[in-house]
Order: C-alpha cells, then structure tokens, then sequence
C-alpha cells in the first residue's frame, strides 16, 4: 500500500500484489517523478524528504550466463571469500583456521574504500550449488536492519556454461537507493566473477609418460600458461603497472614488497604462510610489451628454476595478457607444484586487472 496526500485528496495504490517487489519499487519512483514534474513540490512533503526515505520490502534478484562449467564456477563462489570482486581488497576466515565449507563461520571482508563488513554464512550447498549469508556488522553502519544474501548456480546443460542467481531478501526499512545500488553492484559483481572465470588455465607437462605421476619431485621441467582478454583498458595503461616492475600494489596477498637494483628485484612477504619470494627482471622490451623474470630466492612456493614471461598485445579497445611459466617441483609433487602456480598466475592476472580498472 502506498498513499500519496495530493490536498484533500488521498490516492492509494493497491495493485503492489500482484506485481514483484522490484517491479512496485519502479512503479513508485515513475509515481514520484511524475507528481515532481506536475505539481509544486511546496505540496508533497514526502518528495521533499527525499526517495530514499522510502521503506519497501523488496527482494532484488539479478541473473546472468557464465561462460564456464558449472563447477569451474562453483569452485569460485563457494569459499564465500569473494575474491572475484575487484573492489574486495581482504577476506579474513573467522574462526581463523575453520573451514571455509563450514556454515555458521563469518568472514570479515575489506573493501578498496575502507569499508569492513562481518558476514554469517547460513548455507553452503554442493549439490544445489547455492550459498547464503548475512550481513551482521558493518563500519560504515548499514541504514536497515537486514539483508539475507542467496547466490545460487545452475548448469547449462546445451552449452556448458552457466547460470547465475544473486538474490538478496531486505528488511521492510531498506530505502529504495539501498535497493537500486544492491541492483547495480550486482551486475558488477557479474562483470568481475566472468573476468574472474576467463582466466584459461593451461597445465602442460612435457614428459607424456610420467603425466599422471604426482609423486615424482623436480624430475620433469613443467609450465603453466594464462591467456587473459581485458576490456576497456589500454595496453599501455596496462604496460605501466606490469612494467614498474618493483612494485606490486595490486598483489592482494602480497603483504611487504621491497624494490631494489634500480627496480630490477621485488622481494616480496607471502600473506598465506610468510614465505619470501625473490623475483629479478631478466629482460624488458617496451616495444613488444613484454617482460620476463626469474625467482632467485624462493621459500613459499614448492618450485624452482622458475622463469616467466608476460606479454601484452592489443585488442579492440583493450588488450590480451599472456602469462607462461615453466618451473620444476621442489619438497612437492608435479601436480601439487602446476596447481600452485596455477593459482598464483591466476590470481594475480585478475589482481592487476581489478587494479587497473578502478
């Protein structure tokens, strides 16, 4: 029921019913704008407060097709970690240790503006592939009450990919921005997990015989290969970041970087176990867009003899990053070894990308 007092004269509007939720939102705005353009606004002074004074119950539910199987993107979203987010900066597992499968964990996530929320995971389902959560707290303080979050995977069974769902239920106090901006980040955060989930992967082992043998340690030289389209970012913004090559900000778990020789050596702290990585730049041409590097000091990574390239050409309005690392295991299997710096290569693709976007 929403009731607009126009003088004397009371207009109400019963038919929200029959109507999604999101749908009546829209229906009220175009209701205030129209009265905003056709009457003084001395005569409203529910206008004059401002939409966002508006409370409504509402679900925002927003969808979108994924090109990847359903459990490439499953294995994305079912840590709750969201890292895929370009503007997370931190995920922090509460209870440290705990399993991210766990329901009833929290997660305290960091944002790029500073902002810190503390979510509750409520589900976490493999077989319907669906996890929900809440938000409990929040600095800034959020301006409802409540907001229950769902978001649910389904596959394509025609083309392998696959269908998302991001559904959030709030509470009867939410305004309608609060609404429109959940609507909006949402598609966002779609933009982000397909950036996310683009990254191709490519383990190859050079030794056919002795593929499937994780058991053998630095025998075999492997290598790893990422190939990453970027949209809407120039090459040479792109360059600047993978060219400054002593420093890494857009490496979230990167927790100390020193730059020494002129910028030629990183040595870099690892968040995960604080291990040092040494890494010096071996060869630079601007021209090409390409670099390569080597790791000369290496206690955080089960590799060694390390060596990678990166290279950037142009495409359309952006550009094509890729990625490729031979290496042999070191105290680890062969598979242990290429998913390691399978991870490492993809998420720092979409680091610096998610950097260079903002």
């Amino acid at each position: 029921l929403f009731v607009v007092i126009k003088e004397n004269t009371c207009v109400q509007i019963m038919a929200f019913q029959e109507v999604p939720n999101n749908r009546a939102v829209n229906i009220i705005q175009n209701l205030m704008n129209f009265i905003d353009e056709n009457e003084p606004k001395s005569k409203f002074p529910l206008k004059q407060a401002g939409t966002a004074g508006i409370p409504s119950a509402a679900s925002v539910s927003e969808t979108a097709i994924i090109d990847a199987n359903i459990d490439d993107a499953w294995n994305g979203i079912k840590a709750a970690t969201f890292e895929f987010l370009s503007n997370v900066k931190t995920t922090e597992i509460i209870p440290d240790k705990s399993s991210p499968s766990s329901v009833g964990t929290n997660r305290r996530i960091i944002y790029n503006d500073g902002t810190s929320q503390l979510i509750q995971i409520t589900e976490i389902s493999q077989i319907s592939k669906s996890i929900s959560y809440s938000i409990i707290a929040s600095e800034p303080s959020i301006s409802y009450s409540s907001a229950n979050h769902q978001i649910s995977l389904t596959e394509v069974t025609t083309s392998n990919q696959t269908f998302i769902e991001w559904r959030t239920d709030f509470s009867n106090d939410a305004s309608l921005q609060v609404i429109q901006d959940s609507r909006f980040k949402k598609r966002e955060g779609f933009k982000d997990f397909k950036d996310y989930l683009s990254v191709k992967v490519i383990a190859e082992n050079y030794d056919d015989e002795k593929k499937e043998d994780s058991s053998n340690v630095g025998g075999k030289l492997l290598n790893v290969k990422i190939e990453k389209s970027i949209q809407d970012v120039d090459i040479d913004k792109m360059w600047g970041i993978l060219s400054n090559f002593g420093e890494v900000p857009f490496a979230k778990r990167v927790t100390k970087c020193k730059s020494s020789d002129g910028g030629k050596v990183r040595t870099m702290t690892i968040a995960d176990n604080g291990g040092t990585l040494e890494e010096k730049l071996t060869n630079i041409n601007a021209k090409e867009y390409t670099l390569s590097y080597t790791i000369t000091k290496n206690d955080a990574l089960p590799v060694t003899n390390y060596n990678a390239t990166m290279k950037l050409t142009k495409a359309g309005k952006g550009c094509k990053l890729n990625w490729n690392a031979t290496f042999n295991a070191k105290d680890a299997g062969d598979s242990l070894a290429t998913m390691t710096i399978e991870q490492v290569l993809g998420e720092g693709a979409n680091d610096i990308i998610g950097y260079a976007k903002k």
